[in-house]
């Protein structure tokens, strides 16, 4: 069985998905900072919680992008492409206020200190 390599543009695009995570992460933990996670459910949920977001931006673009070349009115396609944006924001402030609901107890003010 021979070894095959993946195609020459898969590599640059991996690192730079990878790249941009990371970046969305800090972001995301910078935004939250007087806020500190005091426990191990409070961290999986701060780190795990843009990925859904991020997946739904992604195909929510992936649609409109699709949804632009196709047959119906270009009014259309506008209220379309704005409902798909809109529910993003709705889906983002729902996942929010649910972890801020479930988790509202475990996060601390404070700078993060190891003990």
């Amino acid at each position: 069985m021979r070894l095959r390599f993946p195609p020459e543009g898969v590599l640059p695009s991996l690192i730079i998905w990878t790249a941009a995570v990371l970046v969305g992460e800090v972001v995301w933990l910078s935004l939250l900072y007087p806020l500190a996670p005091a426990s191990i459910l409070a961290w999986a949920a701060t780190l795990f919680l843009p990925v859904p977001i991020g997946a739904y931006v992604y195909f929510v673009v992936r649609a409109i992008f699709w949804l632009s070349p196709q047959p119906p009115a270009p009014l259309w396609r506008q209220l379309f492409a704005t409902v798909l944006a809109v529910s993003v924001g709705v889906l983002t402030f729902l996942l929010i206020a649910f972890a801020e609901r479930q988790l509202s107890g475990q996060f601390q003010y404070g700078v993060l200190r190891s003990h």
